[in-house]
């Protein structure tokens, strides 16, 4: 993406982080098709460690959460600071145990899914 670009895209995820979070019970709805059928195809369930990048809000991964339970893990990740943010205060409302991160590669390199040389 090109550097113009990608910083107009940053700032309107920015702009918009607080409308995901006012509207989050709608969203939450909107999406729950969408969640159910990403949870079954990829056949997450009690115990399995799921990476979420570029999580926005932080659905599905919130509602993943729930579903991997104490023993599973979710990591969420977004590159700005107001989608986390939400995300982060989201996860503690509900007591979900969720990493969230702001730096994607840090992130992949500490699950050790990728050896950077």
């Amino acid at each position: 993406m090109i550097p113009e670009n990608q910083n107009k895209a940053l700032h309107a995820w920015q702009t918009s982080a607080r409308y995901w979070d006012k509207y989050r019970v709608l969203i939450t709805e909107m999406f729950t098709p969408l969640t159910s059928g990403l949870v079954e195809e990829a056949q997450i369930g009690i115990g399995q460690k799921v990476l979420d990048i570029g999580g926005g809000s932080g659905e599905p991964s919130l509602t993943i959460s729930r579903i991997v339970g104490p023993t599973g893990s979710v990591t969420y990740t977004h590159p700005v600071a107001g989608m986390l943010e939400s995300a982060h205060a989201e996860a503690a409302r509900r007591g979900l145990r969720t990493s969230i991160s702001d730096n994607v590669l840090q992130t992949i390199y500490r699950l050790k899914l990728v050896r950077l040389t």
